[in-house]
C-alpha cells in the first residue's frame, strides 16, 4: 500500500479544533499514520502530533494532540527553532517514525517455564490422563 503525503509538515504552526470545541495553536512534532501505536497502520490517513504549550503554573510544559487533517483549522507559518527535535531529545527518541514494514521477530521458547507445566498438567487432569511422574 503506498502512503498517502501529509499535506502539513514538522515545524508548521497550526490552529487545531478539538473534539470538545477548543481551539488551539500549537507546532506539529510528529507525523504518523492513523494506527501505527497498534501495529496496523492504516497509510491512506496521516496523523500529525500538534504539541501546544501551557500556561506557566501547569504541570506539564506542553500537551500533545493527535489530529488528522479535519481538525486543522489554519496554518499559522512554520517555526525556524523545531520543537520536534528538543522534545526528542527529551525523550531520547529519533525525529523518524518507525518503519512497520520489516516485523520483529518473535523468539520460539525452547524450555517449558514452570507455568506452562503447570498448565499442561491441569489439563491433563481435567482429560483424565494423568502423568504418574506429574503426582
Amino acid at each position: 500500500m503506498k502512503k498517502a503525503k501529509h499535506k502539513y509538515s514538522l515545524g508548521d504552526i497550526v490552529t487545531i479544533e478539538w473534539m470538545a470545541g477548543g481551539k488551539y495553536t500549537g507546532e506539529i512534532t510528529e507525523l504518523t499514520y492513523m494506527g501505527e501505536r497498534i501495529n496496523s497502520p492504516n497509510y491512506n490517513l496521516p496523523q500529525y502530533l500538534v504539541s501546544v504549550k501551557n500556561p506557566k503554573g501547569s504541570r506539564a510544559e506542553y500537551t500533545h494532540y493527535p489530529v488528522s487533517d479535519e481538525r486543522i483549522i489554519s496554518v499559522n507559518g512554520k517555526t525556524t527553532d523545531l520543537l520536534s527535535e528538543k522534545l526528542n531529545k527529551k525523550r531520547g527518541t529519533s525525529v523518524k517514525t518507525p518503519d512497520l514494514k520489516s516485523k520483529p521477530t518473535s523468539k520460539k521458547r525452547n524450555k517449558k517455564s514452570e507455568l506452562d507445566e503447570a498448565i499442561e498438567n491441569q489439563k491433563d487432569f481435567i482429560r483424565g490422563t494423568i502423568k504418574k511422574d506429574s503426582i
